[in-house]
């Protein structure tokens, strides 16, 4: 069972330049996994409708397991270094689609998952350092 927090990063500093180019570095890469998951989940979606909505079709697994973190969709795109964005992307992405496919997405109930800018930063615990 994985738990997720949502947390409020503050960043103690006292260079002001410092302070914002981190805060700027957050920022971008809240952006670039933005564009990700949008481009990884229309590469999806593409596959899965080229393919008359069959998920047991074989071009639709393998247009599925051609999705990974040297994926042509991700260039392009400034990913900040040190974070573990296209594991996270492509994760989330196969996740929210299997979701969508179960509630109704096949039968016309549901749309397809579109990521807002405003998307929390995913990270994985073992790329954070929380100082309390």
């Amino acid at each position: 069972m994985n738990t997720v927090k949502k947390i409020r990063i503050i960043i103690n500093n006292p260079d002001d330049e410092i302070r914002k180019s981190q805060y700027r570095f957050i920022r971008d890469s809240q952006y670039a996994q933005y564009q990700g998951l949008n481009r990884c989940m229309g590469y999806l979606i593409s596959g899965y409708y080229s393919n008359n909505m069959d998920l047991s079709c074989e071009k639709f697994k393998e247009h599925q397991r051609r999705i990974t973190n040297s994926s042509s969709i991700f260039q392009g795109i400034n990913f900040g270094i040190g974070i573990d964005s296209k594991s996270n992307i492509i994760q989330r992405v196969k996740k929210d689609f299997k979701s969508a496919i179960k509630n109704g997405m096949a039968r016309g109930e549901r749309n397809v998952n579109n990521y807002r800018r405003t998307f929390p930063l995913m990270t994985k615990r073992t790329k954070l350092k929380i100082y309390i």
